[in-house]
């Protein structure tokens, strides 16, 4: 497993000192010491103890026995050096954004709220840290702590951390019951364009229907063969086509991983298509339809 460096020892608040100390000394310009950045921080010993951290997710870079900071680093510690707090969040959300661990992270929490006694030991364990060590314990309490700063995670009423968006999701769903799942990416839209097949609203009247009475899309010349590549391109378009839903909750998101017969007969790969359909268009009706 990959070994991530977190946190050591150190509150948000300190590392944002820290980071803050690096612009001070100059590291923008030219490598330096720890030591230097302790001296003008007066941190001592917490200043070595994060570089690894801070190498990791690309706001320092090593130059022999110093550092110096990288440009996205530097527009961090500039702005926590001035105190601009909004600006700071924005550049440590989009380092945090780009660091492998993050993705695995908001994976765990999507749609599954979690507070810091369930996260800490599943982080380490992403980290390749132990659990039951007392300075990783911290250190992981300090990146989620970090995470919500930067608005990758939030803490909803119970403390529990979460995805911002589901956050979103449960008002609009609290706000306007009965709406489905989104509507299909532009990504997805192509994919089926490329196999001659729309993904667009069912038609207003007219047309074949479902046994359901929802519209059947005639399919034409379009046979199993190009059914299966737009499952498959839908299942890679927007890295999955993970969809979320919006009913509270009680339909749970799903990727499409379809399998389809070559040899299916033209209805069943009617009412394929027409399944694909609903689960990426349900949201162009209007609540009560």
């Amino acid at each position: 497993m990959t070994t991530h460096h977190i946190p050591k020892g150190v509150s948000r608040d300190t590392l944002e000192d820290v980071v803050a100390g690096w612009e001070a000394v100059g590291a923008a310009a030219e490598p330096k010491h720890t030591a230097d950045v302790e001296d003008a921080t007066g941190l001592a010993d917490a200043v070595g103890r994060q570089t690894r951290f801070l190498e990791d997710v690309g706001v320092l870079e090593a130059d022999g026995q110093e550092h110096r900071l990288t440009e996205r680093g530097q527009a961090l510690a500039g702005a926590l050096a001035v105190g601009d707090d909004g600006r700071a969040r924005e550049r440590a959300r989009g380092l945090l954004a780009d660091w492998p661990v993050t993705e695995t992270v908001r994976g765990v929490v999507r749609g599954n709220p979690s507070d810091e006694g369930e996260l800490v030991p599943i982080v380490a364990a992403v980290t390749g840290h132990d659990p039951e060590a007392s300075r990783v314990r911290s250190g992981v309490t300090t990146l989620l702590d970090c995470y919500d700063w930067a608005g990758i995670l939030e803490r909803d009423e119970d403390g529990r951390y979460r995805l911002p968006d589901d956050g979103e999701r449960e008002s609009s769903a609290a706000a306007s019951p009965g709406v489905a799942s989104p509507t299909a990416t532009a990504d997805e839209e192509a994919a089926a364009a490329r196999c001659g097949i729309s993904l667009g609203s069912p038609p207003e009247s007219g047309g074949e229907r479902s046994e359901t009475g929802d519209p059947v899309e005639v399919l034409g010349e379009t046979d199993a063969a190009d059914v299966a590549e737009l499952v498959e391109e839908l299942a890679s378009a927007e890295g999955g086509a993970e969809t979320e839903t919006d009913g509270g909750g009680d339909r749970e998101a799903h990727a499409l991983t379809l399998e389809v017969d070559v040899d299916a007969d033209p209805e069943d790969v009617e009412a394929l298509v027409q399944h694909i359909r609903e689960g990426l268009t349900a949201a162009n009706a209007e609540p009560g339809e």
